[in-house]
Parts: C-alpha cells; sequence; structure tokens
C-alpha cells in the first residue's frame, strides 16, 4: 500500500543540523512506523465499533470519511499554522490531537452517544493527521544526510507496508474482543511518535513566499487523476473490509483477511518492481563495465552507473 498521510506538502527546511548517532534514525522509523497504525486499524476498527451501535457496518465508512475529510482540508491550514513554532514539539502536539479525538470515538461509542458526535470526534483525529506526517517527513532532514535519504525513505516505505498488512489484523483480533478497546489501542499505538521522536535542532519551517500561484503542468493533472483512481480502489476493499466479510457469510472479524490480501500483493508487487529495475539497471551498467567480483544479480554499487 502506498503513504496514506501524505496529504500535507513538505514543509521547507530552514536550517540543517543532522542529528548526530544511528540511534535518531532508528527512533524515527519507529515513529514513523507507528503513526500509521490509526490510520491503517481504523477502516476495521470503526466498522466492528459501529456495526452493533448501528447495525450496519458501512457507519464504520463513514467514520472514516470524516477523518479523511478533515484531513484534506486542514492540512494546509495546519502546516502553515505549524512555522511559528519548533517542528518536533508542534509535531507532537498534533499527535497528541489525534490520540484524544480517537480515544473520544471509543468513549462516545461506550456511551451510547449520537452517530453525529462520533462522525465530529472523529474529524478532530484526522484533522491533524496530514501536518503531522509533513512534519514527521520534515525532521528526517534533520536526522540523515542527503546521501543516506533514499535508504531512510526505503526502510520506511517498507515499514509503512508491514504497518498496513499487521495492523487491520490485530484490529480484527481486538475488535472481536472489544471493539472499543479496540479503538483506545489503536489510539495509544499511534501516539507512539510523542516519545520516540528524536530531539533535533533548528528544525523549523519557513514561512510560505508570496506571489501568484504556480500552475501545475497537464501531465502533473492525469498523474493526480491516476494517484485518486487507484487510491479510490484500494479505499473501497480497506473500507469495505468487514462488509465484504458479511457479505461472503464470515463473521465481521474476518474482515482482514481483504485488507491483508491486499496489502500483501503490494509488497510482493513493490518487491518485484524493485529486483526488476535494479535487474535491468545492472544489464545496463554490466554491459560496460562488467559485474563486480562475486556480486548477486541484484546487487549494483552505489553510484556504478551514475
Amino acid at each position: 500500500m502506498t503513504q496514506r498521510n501524505d496529504t500535507g506538502a513538505e514543509p521547507a527546511v530552514t536550517a540543517r543540523v543532522p542529528a548526530s548517532g544511528r540511534s535518531a534514525l532508528l527512533r524515527w522509523l519507529a515513529s514513523y512506523g507507528s503513526f500509521g497504525v490509526p490510520q491503517a486499524a481504523a477502516p476495521i476498527a470503526f466498522a466492528l465499533l459501529t456495526l452493533p451501535l448501528t447495525g450496519s457496518a458501512s457507519h464504520g465508512a463513514a467514520l472514516v470519511a470524516a477523518m479523511t475529510t478533515a484531513q484534506v482540508l486542514a492540512a494546509i491550514p495546519l502546516s502553515r499554522l505549524g512555522v511559528r513554532f519548533d517542528a518536533r514539539s508542534y509535531l507532537r502536539a498534533l499527535v497528541a490531537v489525534r490520540t484524544a479525538g480517537l480515544v473520544l470515538v471509543a468513549v462516545l461509542a461506550a456511551a451510547g452517544a449520537p452517530f453525529a458526535l462520533l462522525m465530529a470526534a472523529a474529524a478532530l483525529a484526522g484533522a491533524v493527521n496530514g501536518a503531522a506526517h509533513g512534519y514527521l517527513r520534515l525532521l528526517l532532514n534533520h536526522i540523515t544526510t542527503p546521501d543516506r535519504m533514499p535508504r531512510a525513505l526505503g526502510i520506511a516505505a517498507t515499514l509503512n507496508e508491514v504497518t498496513f498488512a499487521a495492523a487491520p489484523v490485530v484490529a480484527s483480533v481486538a475488535g472481536s474482543l472489544s471493539p472499543v478497546w479496540a479503538v483506545v489501542g489503536l489510539a495509544v499505538t499511534g501516539m507512539a511518535p510523542v516519545f520516540l521522536v528524536p530531539v533535533t535542532a533548528g528544525a523549523h519551517v519557513a514561512a510560505p513566499e508570496g506571489g501568484p500561484p504556480m500552475r501545475l503542468p497537464r501531465l502533473v493533472h492525469l498523474w493526480l487523476f491516476c494517484a485518486a483512481a487507484g487510491s479510490a480502489a484500494v479505499a473501497a476493499v480497506e473500507v469495505g473490509a468487514v462488509s465484504l466479510a458479511l457479505r461472503y457469510g464470515l463473521e465481521a472479524g474476518w474482515g482482514f483477511l481483504f485488507a491483508l490480501s491486499l496489502c500483501l500483493g503490494s509488497i510482493c508487487g513493490g518487491l518485484w518492481v524493485s529486483v526488476a529495475t535494479g535487474w535491468r539497471a545492472a544489464r545496463r551498467c554490466w554491459s560496460f563495465s562488467g559485474p563486480p567480483p562475486s556480486a548477486p544479480v541484484w546487487w549494483l554499487p552505489r553510484g556504478s552507473c551514475g
């Protein structure tokens, strides 16, 4: 699966002071992996939460829609609001707000509150998600050097795939036992970046420059349309996982099978593309210089082919 938290634009950096030590990068990767847990587990967790309350798993999709809509609308305003604050502190505040919103969803569901209040709490949790992801990505610029950035982003993408594959399974098992506590659990897990994100020096966002807005080329619009179409197809399976399970005569807790199959297919496809493109690049390189001694076919030394 692709990253679902990238609604906010990546903020610009005013200073670059990489944090020392490998531990800072490991802490950032752990923060990145745990950050996506609420969004990965929410479709199934919300469906299992609303099923006994309203008698329909589709109301869980309404909560997800409220989260996503609030995320899209609030990503840019909240990102600009953080210009005046330290990036790390602002990120921790955003994650804390998201956690409070998710816990509020669980409390309102346990109290039997009107469904409109649950949607409002879900929107509160989702509103900060896009900006928080942008600031989390910003901190990586202060933790690693540019030459190591591709490797760090590759590991982060792999962790994201694992999160979106494992979180629905855990949400289904926990939600079958207690839907309310399942939502609380994903909220607490998603709060991990508050404690894990490393300390960085000089991590601030530059104020946006004035001037006329940039016009996007037509090919960019085409790419955005294709990306939206692909994401919509993926979201239809993830959000409707519980409904699909009920449609095929399975218990609601088995909804994770559909999301898990989707994520495993994404992981396998990503590995295949990586190996295939690496092999073609290696062939192009070795046609001129030959392979390195004793190198496996998928290995390509850094910078050997430009």
